[in-house]
């Protein structure tokens, strides 16, 4: 009997705590839908299509040869909370002229090594507000190719807000009185 009510308080526990992981937060991640929920301005060309492929049959790829173009996108989130982000990303021609560089919630711009494949980046970011702004930019010397993304991921860790709610906290409250109430009524029948 005592341990079915230990099983019953490790239950109790394991539902007061925040999730661990949820789906992406980004719109058209994987851009099977086109440009829809993205944002691309300052292009030459800014388009989906096959190329640059990571999943699926679709992925945006583009150019400008002018200075630099911006992919964006603004995702709702959580101020303080901590959330994953990666992706993949190609050129078609290794040059220093075609250059990937992305940007979160107003942070640091980082450049990302060119590659003739798709190759991922991953990092986190710990969102400062209500929203945040992904911006990929990408700039190409004339002539010299295409740049692409794909996957675009961006998924709550659960490791910034992991402070119980009050409900958890009573939740919790109560399965330790019960328990301990129990082992107080055991305890009196010996």
């Amino acid at each position: 009997m005592f341990k079915s009510k230990i099983l019953g308080l490790v239950a109790a526990l394991s539902l007061s705590l925040p999730a661990v992981a949820s789906p992406t937060l980004v719109t058209n991640g994987g851009f099977e839908g086109g440009l829809t929920g993205w944002t691309c301005t300052g292009a030459d060309l800014c388009t989906t299509g096959a190329y640059f492929v990571k999943s699926g049959a679709a992925a945006v790829y583009g150019y400008d040869n002018s200075g630099f173009a911006t992919l964006s996108q603004t995702i709702a989130t959580t101020a303080g909370s901590i959330y994953d982000f990666s992706f993949w990303s190609a050129t078609n021609v290794l040059t220093a002229g075609n250059v990937i560089r992305y940007q979160i919630d107003g942070g640091s711009i980082f450049t990302v090594a060119n590659t003739l494949s798709p190759a991922q980046t991953q990092t986190f970011f710990t969102a400062t507000g209500a929203a945040a702004t992904i911006n990929f930019f990408f700039e190409t010397d004339s002539g010299t190719g295409i740049i692409g993304f794909d996957d675009v991921v961006v998924s709550d860790t659960g490791r910034g807000s992991a402070v119980p709610e009050p409900t958890s906290i009573a939740l919790i409250g109560a399965a330790l009185l019960g328990l301990g109430a129990s082992s107080r009524k055991r305890k009196q029948k010996q």
